[in-house]
């Protein structure tokens, strides 16, 4: 019976000690590597903040395989891992450590850029130092003998939309249920192998990094520079003969406004899943007309729902102006839509996706507030306890009976007397061929829908005639702003927040009804 995600570890590294587990650009780990060095660092961890255990621990992550080292010490001393980005701003870092007050710290070694200024009193490890430290198999044992399913695996700092860091802790159980199911579905194996594009203080990563642990393949940390030059990201795969891909739709995108594809392409990849971001479908059809034999899947599901929720086997063509289902869920999960009285909606209606099921987070570490906000009693059921996590996202069943992510209910806005879902203008927009990407705010102040595009050149007549002939009249647009690049966030999605201060920030009221702004 697995109840800890390092029986996944265990049992690889004891039917493959010498696979390799996973590489980044500078080394490579085995399973049985991993093990050893994991349990040294998990000793010295327990035995310096005296064998305490389900307290947070915050490691620095680099893209690394000392990440990963880090992760399963923290396991192995009974904790659970908060990982965060080694060049985040100073003031998120000092208002993650007060809202966690972790354990300790572990970072590859003290000349680690984070640890300046962070303010830190509690032991800091550095994993470098810990690797000759003597295993103590009876105290991880022991440790390891007192860790349920329900105990926290990780916890990961998420902003959303909002921009207000929220810390969702994520439990053992969850992680090995999906990993389980995941695996099952898409006829996982131990010839996959992975090439990673998340950060790895993103949950996504977890997932790849638990599918390897699970069923003994093989990850590859990609550097990041290399989707910048998709030329030399393509080589990278062929030499590692990666096959399996699970990135953000942001990454594909960025291939395919590069026609990158058009030249050479991946020799092995046969599965793409991709998630984080709606997909254009003018995206997805390039792919599959240069990669024609690969699985395509789209999936979806907030941090809080461990991954993902849901899932749609691109299966079929699409226009350019449809909108890609986000599917059906995962075995062990329900998807209900809720209208604004809590009642389901009808069949093609609107309303609030919301999710039941073993996937569900714990909450959000040391915010009750937020947790009894997102997290609830389930409104159709009032017999017993059964959470639901209400995601904030709008969505409806389409005719085939697939679900369809509309928008963020918070980008639901009232513009000349219309309720406007701004999801619905960005699909528009992403469909049109001459532009890259597209978001939306909306500026309250002064009334106006505010475009950001991405496209070689600015062209805010031609936009707006296309537009004409694929939303009613107000829906269109008023204020378009061109951008050369659009700001990313540090796992490739736009970064809104960003783009929303910078508008309010910079923008002259004075703008005439179409404003151009060349970045």
């Amino acid at each position: 019976m697995i109840t800890n995600v390092l029986d996944f570890l265990e049992k690889s590294a004891d039917k493959f000690p010498d696979r390799i587990a996973f590489t980044d650009k500078d080394s490579q780990i085995s399973f049985g590597e991993l093990r050893e060095r994991a349990k040294a660092i998990g000793t010295c961890l327990s035995e310096t903040i005296n064998q305490q255990i389900r307290q947070p621990v915050m490691v620095v992550a680099k893209r690394k395989i000392s990440t990963i080292i880090s992760f399963m010490s923290t396991l192995y001393s009974g904790n659970f891992y908060v990982p965060v980005d080694p060049k985040m701003p100073t003031e998120r870092k000092h208002i993650i450590i007060k809202s966690i007050n972790p354990a300790a710290i572990i970072a590859t070694d003290s000349s680690e850029e984070f640890l300046i200024d962070a303010n830190f009193t509690n032991p800091t490890i550095f994993s470098k130092d810990c690797l000759a430290h003597p295993i103590n198999e009876t105290l991880l044992r022991s440790i390891q003998e007192k860790i349920l399913s329900q105990d926290p695996l990780f916890a990961i700092f998420t902003s959303g939309s909002t921009g207000i860091p929220k810390c969702v802790v994520i439990k053992h159980q969850s992680v090995i249920n999906f990993v389980e199911i995941f695996t099952q579905l898409f006829n996982l194996s131990n010839n996959v192998i992975l090439g990673n594009q998340a950060p790895l203080d993103y949950d996504g990563s977890v997932k790849e990094i638990c599918l390897t642990l699970k069923n003994a393949s093989t990850m590859h940390i990609i550097p990041k520079m290399f989707f910048s030059f998709p030329l030399r990201l393509f080589e990278f795969l062929d030499l590692k003969h990666v096959n399996t891909i699970n990135w953000a739709t942001s990454a594909l995108r960025i291939i395919a406004s590069h026609k990158a594809l058009n030249s050479v392409k991946p020799s092995y990849i046969n599965k793409i899943f991709f998630s984080g971001e709606v997909m254009p479908v003018k995206v997805l059809n390039y792919f599959r007309k240069h990669l024609p034999e690969a699985l395509f899947v789209n999936l979806y599901g907030p941090t809080e729902t461990t991954f993902n929720c849901s899932y749609h086997i691109v299966n079929q063509a699409y226009n350019e102006d449809e909108v890609l289902p986000i599917g059906s869920s995962f075995p062990n999960t329900e998807i209900i839509i809720l209208d604004q009285d809590d009642l389901p909606v009808k069949n093609g209606e609107k309303g609030e996706i919301c999710i039941r099921g073993t996937s569900l987070a714990l909450g959000y570490y040391n915010n009750p507030e937020a947790t009894n906000k997102a997290f609830v009693q389930n409104p159709l059921n009032k017999n017993f306890p059964d959470r639901i996590y209400r995601t904030g996202d709008l969505g409806k069943y389409n005719d085939l009976g697939k679900l369809v992510f509309i928008s963020r209910m918070d980008h639901q806005i009232k513009h000349m007397g219309y309720r406007i879902e701004l999801g619905e203008i960005e699909t528009a927009v992403n469909a049109l061929t001459f532009i890259d990407i597209g978001v939306c705010i909306y500026d309250d102040i002064k009334e106006k829908i505010v475009l950001f595009y991405q496209a070689l050149e600015a062209n805010d007549k031609k936009i707006i005639t296309h537009l004409k002939d694929r939303l009613p009249k107000h829906m269109i647009p008023n204020c378009l702003i061109h951008y050369g690049k659009l700001p990313l966030k540090s796992n490739l999605k736009i970064d809104r927040v960003k783009l929303r201060e910078k508008y309010f920030n910079e923008i002259d009221y004075g703008y005439s009804s179409f404003k151009q702004i060349n970045k």
